[in-house]
């Protein structure tokens, strides 16, 4: 029996060492990992290299086999870099090695590899047939060191590689950055390269950069995840208040993107939120109504249906009183209940019984 509990003991042994390597995340480990790359390629994108550094390494830490794990080490390998910190991107780069073998992402992290190796230039791979480098071929360079090294190119089919050179169009001619991405869209809605560029588009300052954000936004036919990332930088991109709120009422055309519309507003700090619900309450659209009150049933945010509320108040429309009305009624949550009363108080078409009415509902509230 001993020799039995030996190797009972040694399997455990076994399963605690090779657990991490082998036991794949829950998804709401997935979910929170990608929370957090996604908040560290935010802080990237802005140059925040060093709250990126801490976002993809949290991820990493806390959820090492996470679905998209394999794609935050090289982000964390790429932030390394940026930040001249090449003793440890050169660690990063052998971790990834030992842990994702077979990931997609290896030939990204490979042309890093030679980049620290001391490779002057990007190559330039060109098909089989072409003169040039070919896949494959092996090539020798000179490092910082004098050393001599030869390696195989392996630069075709890089997602990061193909983000970079999308990234240096858009930082030299946005327009044309612009045009090249909604031509990769035309052929893959959920292009890589793009999706980690809307950042840069939406801070290229282009006449074209809002257009482009709604178009994705409110093409249903993209996957959620790429609506939510064009959302995201709807809402960061605000500095033309006119020109955002233009932008949110042209998404409220389509009914199912009140939800993002509605989830984008949320976001907003109270001075923007307020802008953004006057410009579409005071916008000659004759459906302004109807775009107020689908924000307000697809919210789930206090304040802004508060905000709604008051903004319909002015309203001449006859629609707004029987929105307003019910809102006084159904509604459940205090703040709401009041901004609807207040609302009601001040239009023309709420004569003094309807007033007593409120005004006895309110009181009742209060004595609860």
């Amino acid at each position: 029996m001993k020799w039995k509990t030996k190797i009972f003991f040694c399997l455990l042994t076994v399963c605690a060492l090779v657990r991490p390597m082998v036991w794949a995340q829950s998804p709401s480990q997935n979910a929170a990992a990608r929370t957090l790359f996604t908040e560290g390629r935010n802080s990237w994108d802005e140059g925040k290299f060093a709250d990126a550094d801490k976002k993809f390494r949290e991820a990493l830490s806390r959820f090492p086999r996470a679905e998209q794990s394999d794609r935050t080490a090289f982000y964390l390998i790429t932030t390394l870099i940026k930040l001249g910190r090449t003793a440890e991107a050169r660690t990063e780069i052998e971790s990834f090695y030992r842990n994702y073998p077979q990931s997609s992402w290896r030939s990204d992290v490979d042309e890093k590899h030679l980049t620290l190796n001391g490779l002057p230039a990007p190559l330039i791979v060109r098909p089989a047939g072409e003169p040039g480098l070919h896949f494959g071929e092996p090539i020798s360079f000179a490092r910082n060191d004098g050393m001599t090294v030869t390696a195989p190119v392996r630069l075709i089919a890089s997602p990061s590689l193909e983000q970079e050179v999308l990234r240096q169009i858009i930082e030299r001619d946005a327009d044309s950055g612009i045009q090249a991405a909604m031509k990769r869209l035309k052929t893959n809605s959920s292009d890589p390269a793009v999706i980690a560029n809307l950042g840069a588009i939406a801070n290229s300052h282009s006449s074209q950069a809002l257009p482009f954000l709604v178009n994705i936004a409110g093409d249903s036919s993209s996957s959620p995840n790429v609506r939510i990332q064009a959302m995201f930088w709807l809402g960061r991109n605000r500095a033309d208040k006119e020109a955002f709120a233009k932008a949110l009422i042209d998404l409220l055309k389509n009914d199912n993107s009140s939800g993002l519309v509605a989830d984008t507003i949320g976001r907003l700090n109270a001075s923007d939120r307020r802008a953004a619900l006057n410009q579409i309450a005071q916008s000659p659209n004759v459906d302004r109504l109807s775009m107020l009150e689908r924000i307000y049933r697809n919210s789930s945010n206090i304040q802004v249906r508060a905000q709604i509320l008051l903004e319909a108040g002015p309203m001449t429309d006859a629609a707004a009183r029987t929105f307003l009305s019910d809102a006084f009624q159904n509604e459940k949550e205090p703040v709401v209940r009041r901004a609807a009363a207040q609302a009601l108080s001040t239009r023309k078409d709420v004569d003094v019984k309807d007033l007593l009415e409120i005004l006895n509902s309110m009181q009742k509230d209060t004595a609860r």
